[in-house]
């Protein structure tokens, strides 16, 4: 895997959906899209899985992988319908600004929740963008699970087996 957004960076969204986007997710962006060369922008597409409560951020090669893993189900089936509904239906495809900044939407900021004060967060292939409260939840919650499943007294978190 070529791309990899890693990395929590703290930003503001302003009252008209205006953010910058960290410049090392743009660099991976950058490699993430076909279509980019020196004086372009690069491509992205924003998109809110239900339930969820931050919005998913891919590259253009990232979100076509979507798209490809969405064709391999039977056409007119109810999961293909599903997801092309909301994957490819509810995303936003963005084009970076000069400056490194992006607008999105109401509808997406409202469905992931976003307040003014915002966390990118990396996740291999995606970034995330989350609430800063809402985002400093879920990782003491995920910190509580993760706990319950390694032993942080041991090398690399297990013990070793003989």
């Amino acid at each position: 895997m070529a791309e990899l957004f890693q990395g929590e960076v703290q930003n503001r969204i302003d009252t008209k959906g205006r953010v910058s986007v960290p410049v090392a997710f743009r660099r991976v962006l950058e490699q993430g899209d076909p279509e980019f060369s020196a004086g372009k922008n690069a491509r992205m597409s924003v998109l809110h899985w239900p339930k969820k409560k931050c919005l998913e951020v891919y590259s253009a090669n990232g979100m076509a992988e979507l798209a490809r893993m969405i064709e391999r189900h039977p056409p007119r089936s109810p999961m293909r319908e599903a997801l092309s509904r909301i994957v490819l239906g509810g995303s936003q495809p963005l084009q970076l600004d000069e400056t490194g900044r992006v607008v999105i939407s109401e509808k997406l900021r409202i469905a992931g929740g976003l307040g003014e004060d915002v966390v990118f967060v990396g996740s291999m292939g995606k970034f995330e963008i989350w609430d800063q409260e809402a985002f400093e939840e879920d990782t003491a919650a995920k910190l509580a699970q993760l706990e319950e499943l390694v032993d942080f007294d041991a090398p690399f978190g297990v013990e070793p087996s003989l």
